[in-house]
């Protein structure tokens, strides 16, 4: 078996998505073209005989890193290709100089990931609602919630950094460019929060969502919702941050499987997952 890695090119976006669709994931061309922006260099397709049969990214930021998107074809499995292509990803961001590797794992994908040395960090559940569902007509318009201008992206960074626990500045601000909607919380003159409104497959996708609390959280969200004209609605969040568990179910959202956030390496990077009521997205942070 001889298996060829290249880097991930736009041309093979087509061919992500189709692996992403087969495994029910929601992720949009929009957010491979983000992926390949931010990591040119880190994002790698496998191939056999000329042939795709696995793909999987990586994103940096100041001192650590995200690897997701690690797909191999069904046809193509069970040959130790999955593994090839992980410590492929790994090598090349410990030749960064990285040495904090995050991820967030499907059921099937743990006992791989537990192999090469990551370790478990916490449940990630996910949420799904339908937008016709909630009754927005009170709460959804604070004077403390605004749209977040272009030339007023800066304001929100330092906040994100202090929960997230890294600078993702960078990706938050291709985020930004491609997000449906994005909305920061401001009381006292000070940033307590803001929301991003990512497209999905489905509808739209809630996150990130950082706030100081719980009822900062809910304004946003609220607001977020108003101004979304989808079907449905995604969101995934740290299932130790029981204040964001409790926000969306009393809102009607119904839980769907979790992933699980591991990490391999130094752990550092933590941040404070109690200001983190909606993730990005699973294969960024």
């Amino acid at each position: 078996m001889e298996i060829v890695l290249r880097t991930f090119c736009e041309n093979d976006i087509d061919f992500a998505l189709q692996q992403t669709a087969r495994e029910g994931w929601d992720t949009t061309p929009t957010f491979f073209g983000t992926c390949l922006e931010h990591d040119p260099e880190g994002c790698f397709i496998a191939e056999q005989k000329g042939k795709r049969v696995g793909m999987v990214t990586t994103t940096r930021y100041t001192e650590s890193a995200w690897i997701g998107n690690l797909i191999v074809v069904p046809e193509s499995r069970s040959q130790g290709i999955g593994a090839m292509i992980l410590n492929h990803a790994m090598e090349y961001l410990a030749e960064e100089g990285v040495r904090t590797i995050r991820l967030e794992a499907d059921p099937p994908g743990i006992k791989l990931y537990r192999r090469v040395g990551f370790r478990d960090e916490f449940e990630a559940p996910r949420f799904r609602a339908l937008l016709a569902n909630f009754d927005l007509s009170n709460g959804s318009m604070s004077p403390s919630v605004q749209s977040l201008p272009a030339k007023d992206f800066d304001t929100i960074t330092s906040l994100d950094k202090e929960f997230f626990g890294d600078d993702r500045s960078k990706l938050l601000r291709h985020m930004y460019d491609s997000s449906q909607g994005a909305f920061r919380f401001v009381e006292g003159g000070l940033v307590q929060g803001y929301l991003f409104l990512q497209l999905s497959t489905s509808g739209v996708r809630i996150g990130p969502l950082i706030a100081r609390n719980g009822a900062i959280a809910r304004t946003l969200l609220l607001r977020g919702l108003r101004e979304a004209s989808v079907a449905e609605v995604v969101v995934a969040l740290p299932a130790m941050n029981e204040g964001a568990m409790a926000l969306f179910k009393s809102l009607g959202f119904e839980r769907s499987p979790s992933s699980f956030r591991m990490v391999h390496g130094s752990h550092a990077c933590v941040g404070n997952p109690q200001g983190i009521f909606a993730i990005g997205n699973g294969a960024t942070g």
